[in-house]
């Protein structure tokens, strides 16, 4: 049954009780995938001991691939996480932002303010996301949209519309230097299913 098992995941630890305590039989129940094992009769507080331990390295990995999939400045979804979702093939398409000038701002300004930038922009992006879209940040200041439900060119082109009128209202207030910073992007839409970063 845990050949089976480890066969279709490697993401569910499997614990087993058992009245055999002897070296050879514990050892045989490793080689097939048995994570943890606890003796009968079965000690609760022993056996809830066991299933944390057995649980912790899945809970670590788990958070290793959401740190290896997270942009560290936003918290979105990153570059990485992206090549795999488009791996997956179950998107229908892309749009695609550029902060138009970004560089500007951190010449000007300096990389902290330019920070404090792109979280703000990242929580305007965040705002206008939809059901059935991922946003992820795949560059210094380069945002996109991956749409799993249809997706038509007019319906994207209407997404690009509003999101271009909203950032004509739209500024960014920084407190320490007490200045309004607005934001232009380019944006760009891809129904391809193939090379649609290239």
């Amino acid at each position: 049954m845990s050949k089976k098992i480890k066969a279709k995941t490697l993401n569910i630890p499997i614990i087993i009780t058992t009245a055999f305590s002897d070296a050879k039989y514990l050892y045989e129940s490793i080689n097939v995938g048995i994570d943890a094992y606890t003796e009968k009769p079965v000690d609760m507080m022993h056996l809830l001991q066991t299933i944390q331990k057995a649980l912790l390295p899945f809970a670590q990995q788990k958070a290793l691939l959401k740190q290896a999939y997270t942009d560290k400045l936003t918290g979105l979804n990153n570059r990485a996480a992206l090549d795999r979702a488009l791996e997956k093939n179950v998107y229908t398409g892309l749009i695609l932002m550029d902060i138009d000038e970004f560089k500007v701002i951190n010449d000007l300004y300096g990389s902290e303010v330019g920070n404090y930038v792109l979280k703000e922009f990242s929580q305007f992006l965040t705002i206008h996301n939809r059901d059935n879209w991922e946003l992820f940040r795949i560059g210094s200041d380069e945002f996109t949209f991956l749409i799993h439900e249809h997706a038509n060119k007019k319906s994207c082109e209407k997404t690009v519309q509003n999101l271009l009128e909203q950032l004509k209202t739209y500024y960014i207030y920084e407190h320490n230097l007490d200045i309004k910073i607005n934001l232009n992007m380019t944006m760009g839409i891809s129904l391809e299913k193939y090379n649609v970063l290239e």
